[in-house]
């Protein structure tokens, strides 16, 4: 489950059992990990948390609470992994990045689904991670510098 692919415009990358040397994925930890990995690069961004379910000895929705429109705005990368590392295991979540200052717009009808089709479901985005069915994460971003530093945290084959 070890995949980078380079489509020139976005990274892919796939987290699991190789990456974290664990038969369990999904877990709050692993995700902390993740997002330790890239939490200086994205220092001075929020993130938006869609479709999670898991496991927690905190109920998910007071994790994650969402708004009216079904949203849920995490404000630092800090806070997420804070989280995050309450979870014991996600089964399904998608968690996107974008500057704190930004403001970004979402169609209710069309909020990110974990099983959406494969790259960023927000144009604009700095990276989208999905936590997919207990089995892997899905990393998407179309920055070569968290590319970069994400090759430097977890061993993917050449």
């Amino acid at each position: 489950m070890q995949v980078f692919r380079d489509n020139h415009s976005e990274y892919t990358f796939l987290l699991g059992k190789e990456q974290f040397s664990n038969e369990l994925i999904c877990l709050g930890d692993q995700l902390g990990k993740i997002l330790n990995c890239i939490k200086y690069e994205l220092r001075n961004h929020c993130w938006f948390v869609f479709d999670v379910f898991g496991s927690s000895y905190t109920p998910m929705n007071f994790l994650f609470p969402q708004d009216q429109a079904g949203i849920c705005l995490i404000n630092t990368t800090e806070e997420l992994i804070e989280k995050v590392k309450k979870v014991i295991q996600f089964e399904r979540g998608v968690f996107i990045a974008f500057p704190i200052n930004k403001e970004v717009l979402w169609k209710k009808n069309l909020l990110p689904q974990t099983e959406a089709l494969e790259g960023l479901q927000h144009p604009e985005s700095e990276i989208e991670i999905r936590a997919f069915d207990y089995s892997y994460f899905e990393v998407y971003t179309p920055r070569n510098a968290l590319s970069k530093v994400l090759k430097s945290c977890f061993k993917f084959p050449e």
